[in-house]
């Protein structure tokens, strides 16, 4: 029996480095006082039916036998923003679970993802701020990852900029653009290769220069001003933000108070990030193959827990030394017959005098 393309199964080992990484996630956000919510799986589509949606033609959608359409949630910001306007007294929320999308797979991309995301109703740029810094500090314990940010996308020029996109496409290929099309999937196409023709519209990209200085001095931190970074451009407005490794983005969001507009027919400032689990886990699965094995130490001993007060086991791990330990006197035995380049037996004596 082969599994549907684009899924994977998780195995016990994959399955708890997995859940350590968002339990380390959730607890550093709940003491953040974030608040966690969840939503459920299957939602009306009419709800992601919107022009602005970057998921519109990913959703896995049917029939329910009361013949009303439905779909898996592509992403959680929509089902967040119904929560908003339900109880609209919480304004710093978490989320963590499966989301889906019919897309090509492709290394680190699976049509069923874990997702990590928080939103901000409400927000003032404090908030975001130190959500951002707050992110960081958790990539980087994974890895070096680096953080590009844009902020050409001016709400006021929202309007403005989508019509020049439109132009300039007509002009240059020389067909007619329907206007009902998703300017993001034109982004997201190769062949319209124009980055360079938004790098020249710079009236766009300096517009909000104070709020850009504000972020580059209160978050500390190296940050790569890229201004052709075109993330989510019918969806989000002013900041646009992704965190990079090779190119390959594992972490990003942005301000999307334009789109949340569409949805409660009023400016409502908000904010929010999203971050794929299994993207960390890959990541971190792929660089421990890289590391090269230098030797091997065995220890004899019935309680080895005692073995943490050693500071030198400490650097024998960081120098990627293999440790075993041996509880039974049968396997000094065996270990004899091996090639091993240290062999220490201790016993409990000394281990209780140190």
């Amino acid at each position: 029996m082969n599994i549907l393309r684009g899924f994977k199964d998780l195995l016990f080992y994959e399955k708890s480095k997995k859940t350590t990484i968002i339990n380390f996630i959730r607890n550093v956000y709940l003491k953040k006082k974030y608040f966690e919510i969840e939503t459920p799986i299957l939602e009306k589509f009419e709800i992601f039916n919107k022009k602005n949606n970057l998921f519109i033609n990913e959703i896995y959608k049917f029939y329910n036998y009361s013949k009303k359409l439905i779909c898996l949630r592509p992403e959680n910001t929509t089902n967040c923003t119904r929560i908003l306007i339900k109880y609209n007294k919480i304004i710093k929320v978490f989320y963590i679970g499966s989301m889906f999308r019919y897309e090509k797979p492709q290394l680190n991309k699976i049509r069923q993802f874990t997702q990590f995301g928080f939103e901000l109703y409400n927000n003032k740029i404090s908030e975001e701020l130190n959500s951002i810094k707050l992110t960081n500090k958790v990539l980087l314990l994974h890895n070096n990852y680096k953080l590009e940010l844009n902020n050409f996308i001016n709400y006021k020029f929202k309007t403005v900029y989508l019509n020049i996109i439109i132009h300039f496409l007509e002009k240059k290929f020389l067909i007619k653009i329907v206007r009902k099309i998703l300017i993001y999937k034109i982004l997201d196409n190769s062949k319209f290769n124009f980055k360079k023709f938004v790098f020249n519209y710079k009236f766009i990209n300096i517009k909000n220069k104070d709020k850009l200085n504000k972020f580059f001095f209160y978050l500390k931190t190296k940050i790569i001003f890229n201004p052709k970074l075109l993330r989510g451009i019918n969806y989000y407005s002013n900041l646009i933000f992704e965190w990079k490794n090779n190119n390959n983005s594992v972490c990003g969001g942005g301000s999307y108070s334009y789109y949340l507009s569409k949805i409660l027919n009023k400016i409502n400032f908000s904010f929010g990030l999203s971050i794929g689990i299994e993207r960390l886990y890959f990541k971190k699965k792929y660089n421990k193959k890289k590391i090269k094995i230098n030797s091997n130490l065995n220890i004899n001993t019935k309680n080895f827990f005692f073995v943490n007060k050693f500071e030198n086991i400490k650097v024998l791990k960081i120098n990627n030394f293999i440790i075993k330990f041996i509880i039974k006197k049968k396997q000094i035995i065996i270990s004899k017959k091996r090639i091993f380049f240290f062999l220490s037996i201790i016993n409990n004596e000394k281990l209780i005098k140190t």
